[in-house]
């Protein structure tokens, strides 16, 4: 965040407010000097009133109205997602094939690699927030992640069982370091790049829309190169490929140093700069887990006081004092235990809390998606491929996925609203999850014929009568319906969970509440591993089954969810006011009082 020696109490606290939604604000006659050349060069003065405004249609490419130390990042982060889902896609055929594990160990070897990866992000979230800040965080992590996608491509060459997993375990620790990094250094590059806020505004959402895009297109390259890398000169040179392109994103990343707006760790809580002029940041994760473990702490004295004077006997004391007693108790941590940190963070920590219930149905949700990277892999090994890859079908996922957000946006979602129909985030999460369940039914029915026409070509080719045993096989084209199921589930439950997570954050806990969101992946992978591998001995069809009939009680669980959120305070008329409305627009949910 920024500020400057000349501003009131009262113009502190407007910037400090605007910069927990990525808004820069200042007034027309202030004046942008921070005493650093990199500064200067991204946060150019205008010349006229014409400058202040930014205009979307006189650019058609982000190599116009971007600095160019934002392209820069635009384009690491392509090249670094083309080098992770790249090796992603061919993950469990390597394990399988040149390895020779099972296919239930691959799954759950899968599921295990994909869980930690998530989980480290929040690792590299304090590293970068206390300690390093965001550009060394990334060009540290990245080094670590392409030291481990060379291992891998060493280990894939000797097939080495050891070495594949250091150079998985790196590349895990190296994706901790970057994700949560570099999507929010480029929009540093942003602020106040035009002294009008709206503009600054309206070129962060551009950069976000183009940061996306930037992310499916490296995963659609990856599906489509890699099997055929793999196909055609095996394993080896495709994870090499991996990591040329991981070197590549970490030499265009450094090249634009100079031109970099680097802010360095610091005290959120104090508008405070540096000896250079810089604006500090500080760690907002670490002060949240200090207040956690306060008020549960704070909680259980408080239980365990209020049970030694009887208050929670029902024939002594009325509820109302119980509650009284409760909040005085609150009120004594908040303002004699919370040393260092403020009163506005203990507030926004407990309005978290609210949002967690509902996260709790997203780790189930995760579990199933990510199968289509492991699970839906191996079908299609055993179908008849008619030349394409077993893993090169996931292409249409990202493709879909790119399709479908403009498509929902300005058609499905503005054709339900005039229909009156209802499109609400939790409901449409709901939707989402009932889709997913059912594309696991249809993968379960079509890995049941699978499973039958491979036995029958096995059979054929066993017998040596020049039969063609691909002909018994199920055509490949069968897991298109169920890839578009599980893509149209992807838009209406992660999309609009992002959207809902952050409608209903604090301000100043953004972050920290996209940290849990993502931890929600984490979670989701690690009950795949564990789940396929205590049922290592079911049959896979079945196995499918349990997973839809587990997405409907999870379905049945967020229902509940979503019914304590309402009646938990929020009226008719509000819940009225919420449906159908986008985040986009500038509104939010209203959030119930804590019970």
């Amino acid at each position: 965040m920024y500020t400057y020696a000349n501003q009131t109490d009262d113009d502190r606290d407007r910037i400090f407010a605007a910069d927990q939604e990525n808004i820069f604000v200042i007034d027309d006659d202030d004046e942008h000097d921070c005493g650093n050349s990199a500064c200067a060069a991204a946060y150019p003065q205008p010349q006229n009133a014409e400058d202040d405004v930014i205009s979307t249609n006189d650019h058609q490419n982000p190599w116009s109205f971007f600095p160019s130390s934002v392209v820069a990042i635009l384009l690491t982060e392509t090249a670094e997602k083309f080098s992770y889902y790249g090796f992603r896609a061919i993950l469990v055929l390597y394990l399988t094939k040149q390895l020779s594990f099972t296919e239930s160990t691959a799954i759950s070897l899968f599921a295990y690699m994909t869980s930690f990866a998530t989980l480290m992000p929040l690792f590299g979230a304090v590293i970068s927030d206390g300690y390093l800040g965001k550009y060394m965080t990334v060009l540290i992590f990245s080094s670590i992640y392409a030291v481990g996608i060379g291992i891998l491509t060493g280990a894939a060459y000797a097939s080495d069982v050891t070495f594949t997993f250091i150079g998985l375990f790196l590349i895990c620790v190296g994706t901790g370091g970057i994700k949560p990094c570099v999507s929010p250094f480029g929009a540093d590059q942003l602020h106040n790049v035009s002294r009008n806020d709206g503009a600054n505004k309206q070129l962060v959402q551009k950069y976000f829309s183009y940061y996306y895009l930037g992310v499916n297109v490296g995963a659609l390259a990856s599906f489509l190169l890699m099997p055929s890398i793999r196909a055609r000169f095996g394993f080896g040179a495709a994870f090499c490929s991996s990591a040329s392109f991981m070197i590549f994103a970490l030499v265009v990343f450094v090249s634009k140093k100079s031109e970099y707006v680097i802010i360095k760790p610091g005290d959120t809580n104090h508008l405070s700069m540096d000896a250079d002029g810089m604006p500090r940041q500080g760690t907002k994760l670490t002060n949240v887990m200090r207040i956690y473990i306060r008020m549960a702490k704070t909680e259980l004295i408080s239980r365990i006081r209020c049970n030694r004077r009887g208050i929670y006997s029902r024939t002594n004391v009325n509820a109302g004092e119980t509650d009284r007693v409760g909040d005085e108790d609150r009120d004594t941590t908040t303002q004699n235990g919370f040393h260092g940190v403020s009163q506005q963070e203990v507030t926004d920590a407990k309005e978290v809390l609210r949002v967690l219930p509902v996260l709790a149905a997203f780790p189930a949700f995760w579990m199933l998606y990510d199968q289509l990277g492991s699970v839906w892999t191996l079908q299609a090994n055993n179908m008849n491929l008619h030349g394409v890859q077993p893993e090169q079908l996931g292409v249409l996922n990202p493709l879909l996925i790119l399709v479908f957000i403009p498509l929902f946006d300005q058609h499905i979602y503005p054709w339900c609203q005039r229909r009156g129909w209802s499109i609400e985030p939790l409901r449409r999460m709901a939707c989402g999850m009932l889709l997913i369940a059912i594309s696991f039914f249809m993968s379960g029915v079509l890995e049941a014929a699978v499973e039958k026409g491979d036995i029958q070509a096995n059979e054929v080719e066993a017998a040596g009568n020049n039969g063609d045993g691909d002909s018994y096989r199920i055509d490949i084209w069968w897991q298109v319906p169920q890839i578009i199921v599980i893509s149209t589930a992807e838009i209406l439950v992660s999309v609009t969970g992002l959207e809902f997570v952050y409608a209903n954050s604090p301000h100043s806990m953004k972050s920290v509440i996209m940290a849990m969101y993502s931890l929600t992946f984490c979670i989701g992978d690690l009950f795949g591993g564990l789940f396929y591998s205590c049922l290592a001995n079911v049959s896979r069809d079945l196995l499918l089954h349990i997973c839809g009939l587990l997405m409907l009680v999870n379905l049945v669980v967020f229902k509940r969810f979503v019914e304590s959120w309402w009646n938990k305070g929020a009226s008719i008329a509000e819940q009225d006011k919420v449906k159908g409305r986008n985040i986009k627009e500038g509104t939010e949910i209203e959030l119930p009082p804590l019970s």
